[in-house]
């Protein structure tokens, strides 16, 4: 390996100048990629070379880009309290984190800091703004900006696709090629590889290039096949992977001049681009990523900043090219992070010592120098920070004539693992709490990771841990569909759709979920059968009704799964594993309209395709946390941190498949798939073999680098010569770039390094088959003192919504009077979801209650005409499901009746109600969408109100006075609210008479806590006289409003003064006020120069079963029948939003 590269120079995030143009900042493990981008982005903000709106940064994962995320607006917000303390004179703290950075935004040798706090301020304001995503998320918001008219659902894993597509070619080719013979040369199930490589390879070459006719002609075949049909699929299906989101937007960017101006307009939205984990790109991505930023040299002012670290590229499996990062970079990058704030310094030490000289991959990676910044913080320290134990050539493992036998190898380390586990808590080890405190603890399980290649390999490390009384997690480690869970699953989903079948009924009584023990099943009686065939019947009657979530809890319920479980060793593994595939099946059954049959036939594909590593959904969960040793891959620790690490198997060496070669040819660059297999022999396929070994082998390598760097004190490392050891990366670090050729040999060269680096390596030769001695916690029980309750509480405070107000305040006023004060005897009696109850109101819809000359003459029939709605049944779960409609449902949506049905039909086996059998409901819903909303939305409808221009169901929390502090600031009464409305209310308002009710039913209900709630919709509208944006806050009603007795409502029968009438009825202005301040407080946060006056439309009631389309008749004021709309004076709203804060005084209330 090369080692006369020239370092490139150190970057100091306070001192760097601000890098211009394309830019590669190379990392190492712990030297703080995601710090350096959070202080490069603070710093472009503050500088103002972009605002929050022009800052791009892609990511790796969702996870990273939310931690991402956080970490910059708890940057930006300590900078701006830091330099504003600074520009004012006051003290600072003693220790500022970025210390470098906070000079370098306080200094005025290159600009002013007062502007660079102004920035600072505003980005913080606008943060929401930035584009922090993967490329995948960043692609996918790009391509709908762009109006891809092709995008649809997110296919995060096409296994089942897969498994599908598999059994259509095979059985397309066995039937339809004769020239293969009557039976193809392989089994089906060694087919699924090569569909794979031509799904998930498709921009590589495939290979041999053979006449069809023979055996690897034919692969290759299949594999196009594949490929082909899965586009196919994916667009009658209106699916899309990662890849197609990538080629799709690539093909935008790059299509001829057309793509020139697409490229264009799109990268003048970003000045500033910041990639994280850049050695795990490819060339597609980076094709985007230059058509983006399309001048290297930065003449237009514009960076690009590609943050990598190569000795990290671990992820070709996922498609990623270490040679796209290495051609971007050139022969050295332009800056290196070069101090590691992770390990102790012996431990940094000792790793570079380890890894220098090691074939990473390309003679251009290799490990550089990096400074530590930590102690040594274990007390007393290890006897060296790195311990390597290598098995005795001489141990006692079974052999066979080629050596110890692999498992039998496997499971003598990992028996050895679990006693030095139990060695090394029992030491009496402290550890260094925090860097500068001086607090030390004892070491605790929580403290050890055990890193590891398989989940085979967690398993059989969990299993010894716990033989030792340690307890233990596994994070990330397998498919969570590749588990006993997704088994017991399926079992109690077949039986449940087959209740009366005996088989099935006893498989599903052994699951976890019901719990009966084989001998229980052996024994049954007759009643027993009986008894578990009317469960699985109950069963498949809730879980029809409810779905998979209930019945997960109806099941619960009855059979006690949760504390069974939880009461078993392993059970907090199990229990976690159902939960976890409950939710699976709950959000499969919801986003696709599931049926029974059809959820079985989903989970049957998707666990016979069950791939691993998996998507993020998909992968094991913790089962528990707190103090416990966590297992789990090297790949999903990548990132992360842990005081002592241990890795046992970095000398079980992995070969490469024959079935499908995927490799990057020497010559082009290009990846290559080879799909022949190795039979008939060709000398080609042996090339591209060796080939691929050897990238493979130089990805374990990076691997073992990964691993080994997540270590902050101490790190062991275990050598067992079995199997593929000798190609493994524990053999060549012993042997220093050679293999080491034989346990003897192992033994010998981990002397040589111990000899050779004294104090940083020390080396153990494990003899025996480790002891099973338990480990005892040390008991630091507290002893027990009866707690002593010495404080008051305040029941006046709570959470109150508005449905729990006017409940608390009506009781009382109903029980004496029968009905609500303040409104006439001969109101119309209209119940949300009901049915009317008053005696003869609206008796005649197109008489004095709804006959009023509109802007044109309304004729009279059209309000005498039976609304389609009229025949929806009433109830709080019709309401429940109707708004769950209105919420899922695209407006502006080409086939919105169909998303209308199928969202009934979603809400009809999540709820008691099914409204899929109502007579027109769907083409009625339609209607209301197209229904005018009047001139406070500018005249549009619903349907004219886009995805980007609404926000459903925003929730929101109002602090009332203190709030959370339960001291005596004052009150809040609704008999304020009514003050504030006589107050700002003229005389001709709609609601002007609800001061009167609302004093008089709930006048003395006393609000003290929190107001909180669920906005149904906020709307995003222009305004009629081209003035800024407005904002509409709607909610759906579906009350029934007219004359008692009559079965058929009419158009007439929602006319303004009768929807008034039902507003005050059920206090509906209590709910209103309260949506428009919770609104006014949103947008006077987002919009800088806000002004109630100016952008918000007002509140609109929707009455839907009133909603007519787009002819509805008009009223007066401009609106439909059945849209009440009313603008609440500004000047009330900025009042109440006062109340909430301080409340009145006794002057005010007099």
């Amino acid at each position: 390996m090369s080692t006369d590269r020239a370092l490139a120079p150190a970057f100091g995030i306070g001192v760097h100048p601000l890098p211009v143009g394309h830019h590669t900042l190379e990392a190492s493990a712990g030297t703080g990629k995601t710090h350096a981008i959070v202080g490069l982005a603070t710093r472009y903000l503050a500088e103002g070379r972009c605002s929050a709106e022009e800052l791009l940064v892609v990511t790796f994962s969702r996870s990273a880009s939310r931690e991402l995320r956080g970490r910059l607006l708890t940057r930006l917000s300590t900078s701006v309290d830091l330099l504003d303390a600074a520009l004012a004179g006051r003290p600072l703290p003693d220790h500022i984190d970025d210390e470098d950075l906070h000079d370098a935004l306080a200094s005025d040798a290159h600009g002013d800091p007062a502007a660079r706090l102004a920035r600072l301020r505003t980005a913080l304001a606008d943060i929401d703004h930035a584009s922090i995503a993967t490329i995948h998320g960043f692609c996918d918001d790009l391509l709908r900006r762009l109006g891809d008219p092709a995008l649809g659902t997110l296919l995060e894993d096409d296994g089942a696709l897969a498994t599908q597509i598999m059994g259509d070619v095979y059985v397309r080719m066995a039937r339809h090629e004769p020239r293969l013979g009557d039976d193809l040369p392989y089994a089906p199930m060694k087919a699924l590889p090569i569909i794979r490589a031509g799904m998930q390879h498709p921009r590589s070459a495939l290979l041999p290039a053979a006449s069809f006719d023979d055996e690897g002609g034919a692969k290759v075949w299949m594999a196009i096949a594949a490929g082909v049909e899965a586009t196919k699929r994916k667009q009658a299906g209106r699916l899309h992977s990662h890849d197609d989101l990538l080629d799709r937007l690539a093909a935008q960017l790059t299509d001829g001049d057309r793509g020139t101006t697409v490229a264009e307009l799109v990268g003048k939205r970003f000045r500033v681009g910041l990639v994280d984990e850049f050695q795990d790109t490819d060339p597609v991505q980076w094709r985007i990523l230059t058509s983006l930023f399309a001048d290297p040299g930065g003449a237009d002012g514009r960076s690009l900043v590609l943050v990598g670290d190569p000795k990290q590229a671990i992820y070709a499996f996922r498609g990623a090219d270490i040679s796209t990062y290495l051609a971007a970079r050139g022969d050295r990058p332009d800056a290196t992070l070069q101090r590691n704030h992770r390990s102790d310094g012996p431990v940094v030490e000792a790793c570079t010592t380890l890894f220098t000289g090691m074939p990473l991959g390309y003679s251009r990676i290799r490990v550089d120098p990096v400074v530590p910044t930590k102690p040594v913080r274990l007390d007393p320290p290890p006897v060296a920070p790195v311990a390597l134990r290598v098995v005795d050539p001489d141990a006692d493992i079974p052999t066979s004539r080629w050596g110890p036998l692999i498992n039998k190898m496997r499971e003598f380390v990992a028996r050895d693992v679990a006693a030095h586990t139990v060695e090394l808590l029992s030491a009496g080890t402290t550890v260094l709490e925090r860097d500068g405190d001086g607090q030390r603890r004892d070491l605790v399980p929580a403290d050890i990771a055990v890193l590891v290649r398989t989940n085979a390999q967690a398993r059989l490390v969990q299993t010894h841990l716990h033989e030792v009384g340690l307890p233990t997690v596994l994070n990330g480690v397998g498919n969570v569909l590749d588990t006993p869970a997704a088994r017991d699953w399926l079992a109690v989903l077949r039986a449940v759709q087959q209740p009366w079948h005996a088989g099935s009924a006893r498989l599903a009584a052994l699951t976890d979920l019901i719990g009966w023990t084989p001998e229980r099943v052996a024994a049954g009686t007759d009643e027993d059968v009986d008894g578990l065939h009317v469960m699985l019947h109950e069963l498949a009657e809730h879980l029809g009704t409810h779905g998979v979530a209930a019945a997960h809890r109806w099941l619960d319920a009855r059979t006690s799964f949760s504390p069974r479980l939880r009461s078993r060793p392993g059970g907090n593994r199990r229990l976690a594993d159902l939960l976890h595939v409950t939710e699976v099946l709950h959000a499969e059954e919801r986003s696709s309209a599931h049926g029974l049959g059809s959820l079985i036939s989903w989970l049957e594909s998707a666990m016979a395709s069950a791939v691993d590593p998996p998507p993020d959904r998909l992968a094991r969960r913790l089962e528990q946390t707190g103090d416990a040793v966590e297992i789990m891959t090297v790949h999903g620790a990548k990132g992360l941190q842990r005081r002592i690490v241990l890795v046992p198997f970095l000398w079980d060496g992995f070969g490469t498949m024959d079935d499908v070669i995927v490799f990057t040819d020497p010559h082009s660059r290009r990846r290559m798939a080879d799909v022949g297999g190795s039979w008939p022999r060709r000398p080609d396929h042996a090339a591209h073999k060796e080939i691929a070994e050897q990238e493979s082998e130089q990805e374990e390598m990076r691997l073992a680098y990964v691993a080994a760097t997540r270590a902050m004190h101490h790190l062991v490392l275990w050598y067992g010569h079995a199997g593929r050891a000798k190609q493994s990366p524990m053999s060549t670090m012993l042997g220093r770039g050679t293999i080491t050729a034989s346990a003897a040999r192992a033994v010998r060269n981990a002397t040589d390094l111990v000899d050779a680096h004294p104090g940083l390596f020390h080396r153990t030769v494990v003899t025996d088959w480790a002891s099973r001695d338990r480990w005892t916690p040390p008991d630091h029980t507290p002893r027990v003192e009866l707690s002593t309750f010495d404080r008051d509480i305040d029941h006046g405070w709570r959470r109150y919504s508005y449905s729990g107000l006017v409940a608390a305040g009506t009781a009382d006023a109903l029980a004496a009077s029968g009905g609500v004060a303040g409104l006439s005897a001969d109101a119309p009696r209209v119940v949300d979801d009901g049915v009317p109850t008053g005696p003869d109101a609206l008796d005649d819809p197109v008489g004095t209650a709804g006959a009023h000359a509109g802007p044109e003459p309304v004729d009279e029939a059209d309000l005498g005409a039976v609304v389609p709605l009229s025949v929806m049944p009433g109830g709080a779960d019709v309401g429940s499901a109707v708004h769950a409609v209105f919420e899922h449902i695209a407006f502006d949506a080409d086939d919105l009746a169909d998303q209308v049905e199928r969202q009934l039909a979603v809400q009809a086996r999540a709820s008691s109600v099914d409204l899929t059998e109502v007579e027109g409901i769907v083409d009625a819903f339609v209607d209301v969408v197209h229904t005018p909303l009047g001139p406070a939305a500018a005249g549009l409808a619903l349907r004219d109100i886009g995805r980007a221009d609404r926000i459903d169901e925003l929730e929101f929390e109002l602090p009332v006075l203190p709030g959370d502090r339960a001291d005596e600031a004052g009150r809040v009464l609704l008999t304020d609210l009514a003050l504030l409305l006589r107050r700002h209310l003229p005389a001709d308002d709609p609601l002007a008479g609800y001061a009167d009710v609302l004093e008089e039913a709930l006048g003395s209900v006393e609000i003290r806590g929190y107001l909180a709630g669920f906005i149904d919709l906020i709307a995003r509208v222009p305004d009629a006289d081209g003035g800024p944006d407005r904002f509409l806050v709607a909610d759906y009603k579906t009350n029934r409003i007219g004359p008692a007795g009559v079965e058929e409502l009419r158009v007439g029968h929602y006319s303004r003064a009768s929807m008034a009438e039902a507003m005050m009825h059920h206090h509906y202005p209590v709910q209103a006020l309260f949506y428009a301040v919770a609104t006014h407080r949103y947008l006077r946060w987002r919009i800088a120069d806000y002004d109630p006056a100016v952008h918000l439309a007002g509140v609109a009631y929707l009455f839907i079963r009133g909603m007519t389309g787009p002819d509805a008749p008009v009223q007066p004021d401009g609106t439909p029948y059945g849209v009440f709309t009313w603008t609440p004076p500004p000047a009330l709203l900025d009042d109440l939003d006062r109340l909430l804060t301080e409340g009145l005084d006794a002057e005010d209330r007099t």
